[in-house]
């Protein structure tokens, strides 16, 4: 059902490049799309039953805040995927705006209620950070880039896509980077700290060679100047250094309720 017959996608403009991929604009059934190509040659049996597992996956999921898959495609082994385009792009670019912090809050209980809906369903994120959240028209969150570090990354590891993420990456997980339902939790604390600092990334003074060190010896960002009590607190119980001690999706949605 999800399989996207390559020519019958129409390709636009580039609107990111990263390391691991290229975001093109286009259409696809007379709709504007997203479509993203993975830089990984699918050239073994167990890649191509990884890229399956991941697009099963994600095609399953419906909710509000998770962007849905329309379908996948390969050509050449080079695997693609296919979202609906969202002009407003994301979270880290719509913080340049200057959102109130009601706003602000109801983007955090939005991502909230999408990572427990995905954590209902047994997946983890792995990748949970302002960049990964795309923004629509009305202003709301889509999570997007699910699991995909899982699927992909550690069939063969490199010091760079582990980097990119290391600022976000629980302290116990810094050295095995197997990720937790409650290193989502860790990661959704410095999520929550991008927002309500207006974007900053955390960690910004610390070189990123020495962060792992830091942060398993519990060192965590400072309070940003105008965030709520409440939300501070939060945080703080979020990236707590005990695993077991930070909240789960559930209660953090059930807590950003009252607070709103």
């Amino acid at each position: 059902a999800w399989k996207i017959p390559y020519w019958d996608l129409e390709f636009w403009d580039m609107i990111e490049s990263t390391l691991i991929s290229k975001i093109y604009r286009g259409i696809w059934h007379f709709t504007e799309v997203a479509v993203k190509e993975i830089d990984i040659a699918l050239d073994t049996p167990v890649l191509q039953q990884q890229f399956q597992n991941y697009v099963e996956n994600w095609y399953s999921l419906r909710h509000p805040h998770i962007i849905p898959l329309l379908g996948a495609s390969q050509t050449h082994n080079i695997p693609y995927v296919v979202m609906p385009y969202l002009s407003k792009g994301n979270l880290v670019q719509y913080l340049e705006n200057d959102l109130d912090i009601p706003h602000l809050i109801s983007i955090i209980l939005d991502i909230s209620s999408g990572m427990q809906y995905l954590h209902s369903r047994q997946l983890i994120h792995g990748e949970l950070m302002a960049s990964n959240i795309l923004i629509d028209n009305y202003g709301e969150p889509s999570i997007c880039d699910l699991g995909f570090s899982k699927y992909f990354y550690f069939t063969t590891p490199t010091t760079t896509t582990i980097n990119r993420y290391i600022r976000w990456t629980a302290n116990e997980i810094q050295d095995n980077y197997v990720c937790t339902f409650a290193s989502d939790v860790y990661s959704f604390g410095m999520l929550c700290y991008e927002i309500f600092s207006g974007g900053d990334v955390p960690f910004s003074d610390i070189p990123e060679k020495i962060i792992p060190e830091a942060v398993k010896s519990g060192k965590r960002p400072n309070r940003p100047p105008y965030c709520p009590d409440e939300i501070w607190e939060l945080m703080q119980e979020c990236w707590h250094i005990n695993p077991d001690r930070r909240p789960s999706f559930y209660e953090i949605s059930q807590r950003l309720m009252q607070i709103k």
